[in-house]
């Protein structure tokens, strides 16, 4: 049996985090001062011991990882699910993506994943009524302002239909632990139509909701978030989340108004916002993201453009179930 080392030690505790990873993100993670086959070397000889396993590919082909028996026994956790439906597999890389990009701010350090929220609920309810329960992609707990908010994340890789929307709201009406339902979209297009939706799910307070685009959240350097209850795209710098470690520019203006209008948590703060979420007003300063383009339509995949590759990262696609050798 292969001898655990340090990294693999890292990899090991990381998969059991995140529940799955995409080799691009366990290099990142953990590999990313080592040769590209090293470190297939090296994973090739966790997973014959069963310490890892891969996954189905994801929608660019690359391979995606969890623990396996042996690998769980070590880390003495248990994680539910085959993570074999590659639509699933695509979300649930995205959100980690998401975590990791929140991660790099110096935020996310207390989440809980969607795999683990959801064998809490298997376990502790009967199956019907666990499956129906309103179950978030993730929980985010973050200080803000001095004081402890909750986070409910949903990142949509396609768009639901209004009466599901409506049902997920009246769902997050009964959850008021959640401070915020702070939704990755693929575009702002998409934003409007869950917020109108929003708007229509019974005593819902649309002033909850948060919006970023997912492109542009995971590539700039500066990410944004549309606050519905600010009515404005404001800078994650500017949230005023307590542990936030980041670039923060000067100032930034989009659309002739400053963002650097910050949204707290002050009652006297939330009490001068708008008292309709859903007007023309909205809609407007949805229309757009300053400073970021409007990403593909809702309805097509990521990963459908495949990114220039290394020689090493061509052999990883070419190789089988077997990783056999590339020549």
């Amino acid at each position: 049996m292969v001898k655990i080392q340090p990294r693999d030690l890292q990899l090991l505790e990381s998969l059991s985090r995140y529940g799955v990873l995409s080799t691009k993100q366990i290099q990142k993670l953990i590999f990313s001062n080592i040769q590209f086959t090293t470190m297939m070397r090296r994973m090739r000889l966790l997973e014959s011991d069963h310490f890892i396993r891969r996954g189905v590919t994801l929608t660019d082909q690359s391979f995606t990882w969890r623990l396996a028996w042996r690998g769980e026994q070590r880390m003495s956790v248990e994680i539910p699910g085959s993570f074999s439906n590659r639509n699933i597999i695509d979300h649930d890389v995205l959100v980690n993506d998401i975590r990791m990009r929140l991660e790099s701010f110096n935020l996310a350090k207390k989440w809980r994943p969607e795999f683990e929220l959801k064998s809490e609920a298997f376990r502790n309810q009967r199956y019907r009524r666990a499956k129906e329960r309103l179950i978030s992609d993730g929980i985010l707990y973050e200080n803000k302002a001095g004081e402890p908010w909750m986070f409910a994340i949903e990142v949509e890789l396609t768009r639901k239909s209004e009466s599901r929307y409506k049902r997920i709201f009246q769902d997050y009406q009964e959850e008021r632990q959640f401070h915020r339902i702070w939704y990755f979209v693929q575009s702002t297009q998409d934003a409007q139509a869950i917020l109108k939706s929003a708007s229509k799910a019974l005593m819902f307070n649309t002033k909850r909701l948060w919006f970023s685009v997912i492109d542009s959240f995971l590539a700039s350097d500066e990410p944004k978030v549309f606050s519905v209850n600010a009515n404005s795209w404001i800078p994650l710098s500017d949230i005023g989340f307590d542990h936030f470690h980041g670039t923060k520019p000067a100032q930034l203006v989009a659309h002739g108004v400053s963002t650097q209008v910050i949204e707290n948590s002050n009652a006297k703060t939330e009490a001068n916002s708008l008292n309709s979420c859903v007007n023309s007003q909205n809609q407007s300063a949805l229309h757009a993201e300053p400073s970021a383009p409007d990403p593909s339509p809702s309805t097509m995949e990521r990963g459908q453009e495949l990114q220039a590759k290394t020689n090493e990262e061509k052999c990883e696609l070419a190789q089988d179930l077997k990783f056999k050798k590339c020549g």
